[in-house]
């Protein structure tokens, strides 16, 4: 059986997916190679998704997928968002500010993490 959070995810990659498209002709710059690509990774991701829902509920460790599918959720929203801005859809201006304090949070520690590896 498949959870409401699976679903949801699914869902939500599945909205990502038509707002890419949707995006991407409403600008012009739809490729074929370039949409062929994210389809077969979002394809991947949700049959991944799919087999680890099975094996987490055979074997216990939900909670573990449940993170996974919580940050797939955040970081497929954030993509939602932005494309429904390249679209001229208005995003209220707090949400923006705090997406991309997030965003810059996250940027700001790979560039930390890289700088001390060398």
């Amino acid at each position: 059986m498949i959870s409401t959070l699976a679903t949801a995810t699914l869902v939500v990659i599945l909205c990502d997916v038509f707002l890419g498209f949707a995006k991407a002709w409403a600008l012009c710059i739809f490729e074929s190679k370039k949409a062929r690509r994210g389809a077969v990774e979002h394809f991947a991701i949700c049959v991944v998704l799919l087999i680890s829902e099975y094996f987490s509920n055979k074997f216990g460790y939900q909670i573990v997928l449940d993170s996974l599918e919580m940050f797939l959720i955040f970081s497929y929203g954030t993509s939602i968002i932005k494309n429904l801005k390249r679209l001229g859809v208005p995003i209220p201006v707090s949400l923006e500010k705090k997406l991309d304090a997030e965003l810059n949070k996250h940027k700001d520690s790979t560039v930390k993490g890289e700088e001390n590896e060398q």
